[in-house]
């Protein structure tokens, strides 16, 4: 008889990692502080807790338990490690190979201003020093055509100036690549053979814009050696396990592809959690929809991930929103991702008071270490301490009771604060929500409103370790249709890793007038790219290709991106979405091609769609009002608050609780406001709602 597989999401957050096991038809959810010194260590010790506990083996070591469960490990991976390493400047050092004349393009970028109303203009620091810049002799023009060869007498020159400069990686970027990277494969040839990492930008990025190209490549070369070392020591911890890791995209790749192009795992935690909704989308589409919930049944919804350190908000519509482009320090990058907004508002976001003397909460962050004050190492107040005061939180500990809370310690750290703005503590830990939730509501209109799409018409799926605290207060704020926090919402981002699809997107610049005979050769190179990822991939079986153009109007810098659908009114589509977009168009305008994608998707078959459903429960015990366990109270000096608090895990689908009330489990909180209403629906979702204004 085959032994089952163990499928292992970890979500590794800045704060914490979040852990789920399904296994045999059964859940296990886990959370964990954060090492950000040594993340690994921190998903052995939660795989290795987990696997004791199924063996019934308490004194067996860890090699010895991963000797016996390795073949049956999949551990699915979302991770910070690519971010953290730009974001702290721990990159490995790089040179660029480029054409001569063009070594400090890197450094010119665009002509344009980080921030606008800043008198001294700020440019992003180029990613790589003038002295690792070298150029060669070489020039391809814009129709593919090599004007001026590169000849082997220049290779060995370079090659050998990067020898000598000490670095151990390279990035490869050359003109119009794209169209003929046979240049750059010569030089990454000599480059490998000398014993140098090399990205090539015509494989990380093979699209127009030379600088964004460009930019792409050498983050992507700077990453390699840290994501080479971090996915080798994770290997190396669970040996003969199946490893794969989350992509920006939302689907995962195998460890050797993404230590190849790291730049592609930049969001790959937030990543996960946009794809944890989607799932859940799928799901809700199963029950009888509502007036708050019809949205929700044609898969739409603003997603809102509250961790300790940050929060991400996204947009699902249809399918979750993507972009090509994004940016990380003021430097372009071209990848495929999920189009996420990313703001420093998280349970350990740092109070503090600006020169002007008014509060803010974020964007620094108490991390993981020490933590905010009631953790009981650190001193200074966050706003998890104002919720704690408040008595929104259980004071005897997260995490089921496991993870204790130092209720005085909170106390002590926020009363200073409340004396030097001369208001009451009860009146300061107020405030400190009123600014947090003006946060995640700008973030929550630069995901819709900037995307042409109104937040009344989405219900807010809220989730995370502090999702379900805020979700109330933004469902009355924003006038927003409902509210719904999915179960077991604190690991919600790593059930959508370990669910998440095999994925990979390849793109390519074809710059084409879109006139008579350019769909057959936009076909024509789909067709090519399909097969030459299925060699690269050694794939021959069943295969979703997802295909797109970039479209413009000649002339136009920029560009919208439209399903191809086999050519069918590709141009005609593009005129109306122009307009939908824009509120113009060119009907008589000629268009243009700039740039092809096709999203490759192989599923991995996993039937867990109804892993999270409560068991049906008939009769009586469904209308009957749920009862609380408990009150919370808000600690002494900080007002009179009384919350009735109740244990999710026995909410029965169709009861409903009145607020105020607490809601608790062991990932999360759900603060019901006053004037709220929870229900509990078919899939074991809290529904929140309140009277539309």
């Amino acid at each position: 008889m085959r032994k089952s597989r163990i499928l292992v999401g970890v979500d590794t957050g800045g704060t914490f990692t979040d852990f789920i096991f399904i296994h045999r038809g059964g859940v296990t959810v886990d959370k964990r502080p954060s090492r950000p010194a040594d993340p690994a260590s921190v998903i052995r010790d939660g795989v290795l807790d987990f696997l004791g506990q199924i063996h019934d083996s308490p004194d067996m070591d860890g090699a010895a338990l991963l000797e016996l469960f390795a073949r049956r490990l999949v551990i699915v991976h979302g991770t910070t490690v690519p971010t953290n390493a730009i974001l702290e400047g721990k990159t490995a050092p790089v040179c660029l190979v480029t054409n001569k004349g063009f070594e400090d393009l890197i450094e010119i970028g665009r002509q344009e201003r980080l921030d606008l109303f800043r008198l001294p203009a700020v440019k992003a620091e180029a990613p790589v020093e003038r002295r690792l810049r070298f150029g060669v002799p070489q020039r391809t023009l814009h129709d593919g055509t090599e004007e001026k060869p590169l000849s082997e007498n220049e290779i060995g020159k370079v090659v050998r100036r990067t020898v000598r400069s000490g670095v151990k990686g390279a990035a490869v970027c050359l003109l119009y690549s794209f169209l003929d990277p046979r240049p750059e494969q010569r030089l990454e040839r000599a480059l490998r053979k000398a014993g140098l990492s090399v990205s090539c930008s015509s494989r990380v990025a093979p699209e127009f814009r030379e600088y964004e190209r460009f930019s792409t490549t050498v983050i992507n070369a700077s990453l390699q050696p840290v994501a080479e070392g971090y996915l080798g020591r994770l290997g190396s911890a669970f040996p003969g396990a199946e490893i794969l890791v989350m992509c920006s995209g939302g689907g995962v790749a195998p460890p050797e592809e993404t230590a190849k192009r790291p730049v592609t795992a930049i969001l790959s935690g937030p990543a996960g959690g946009v794809a944890g909704v989607a799932t859940l989308l799928d799901r809700s589409r199963r029950i009888k929809p509502t007036s708050s919930t019809k949205d929700v049944q044609k898969g739409k919804a603003i997603t809102l991930d509250m961790g300790g350190t940050s929060t991400d908000v996204a947009l699902v519509d249809g399918e979750p929103l993507r972009r090509h482009q994004s940016s990380i320090l003021g430097l372009p990058l071209l990848v495929p991702s999920l189009d996420i907004h990313t703001v420093g508002a998280g349970g350990g976001s740092l109070v503090w008071c600006d020169r002007g003397g008014a509060l803010r909460v974020g964007p620094e962050s108490t991390g993981a270490d020490p933590g905010p004050a009631c953790y009981g190492k650190g001193s200074q107040p966050a706003l998890t301490d104002a919720h704690l005061a408040l008595g929104r939180l259980d004071q005897r500990g997260l995490l089921g009771g496991s993870f204790p809370l130092a209720s005085a310690r909170a106390a002590e750290a926020l009363r200073p604060l409340a004396r030097r703005l001369r208001v009451s503590c009860e009146t300061l830990c107020r405030g400190i929500l009123d600014v947090a939730d003006a946060v995640l509501e700008k973030a929550i209109r630069v995901i819709t409103l900037e995307r042409g799409r109104d937040p009344k018409d989405f219900p807010l799926v809220a989730f995370g370790g502090a999702g379900g605290l805020h979700a109330c207060r933004l469902l009355r704020s924003m006038n927003l249709p409902a509210v719904i926090i999915p179960p077991a919402p604190g690991v919600l981002s790593a059930e959508g890793i370990a669910t998440a699809e095999l994925m990979e997107e390849r793109s390519l610049g074809l710059p084409l007038v879109l006139e008579k005979g350019a769909v057959r050769e936009i076909r024509c190179a789909f067709r090519k790219m399909e097969d030459q990822w299925r060699r690269e991939r050694n794939s021959h079986g069943r295969l979703k290709v997802r295909k797109v153009t970039d479209l413009r109007y000649k002339g136009q810098s920029f560009q919208l991106t439209l399903p191809f659908e086999n050519g069918r009114s590709l141009e005609k589509r593009f005129h109306e979405t122009h307009l939908e977009r824009y509120g113009h168009n060119d009907p008589d305008g000629v268009v243009e091609v700039v740039t092809i994608r096709a999203r490759f998707v192989r599923s991995r078959s996993l039937a867990i769609d109804r892993l999270f459903e409560p068991p049906t429960d008939d009769g009586p015990a469904r209308r009957r009002a749920p009862r609380p366990a408990g009150t919370l109270a808000s600690l002494p000096g900080f007002g009179r608050w009384q919350w009735p608090f109740y244990i999710r895990e026995k909410l029965k689908p169709g009861q409903s609780i009145q607020g105020p009330a607490v809601i608790s489990e062991f990932s999360a909180t759900t603060v019901v406001e006053k004037e709220c209403t929870l229900e509990v629906n078919e899939i074991g979702s809290l529904l929140l709602t309140t009277r539309r204004k």
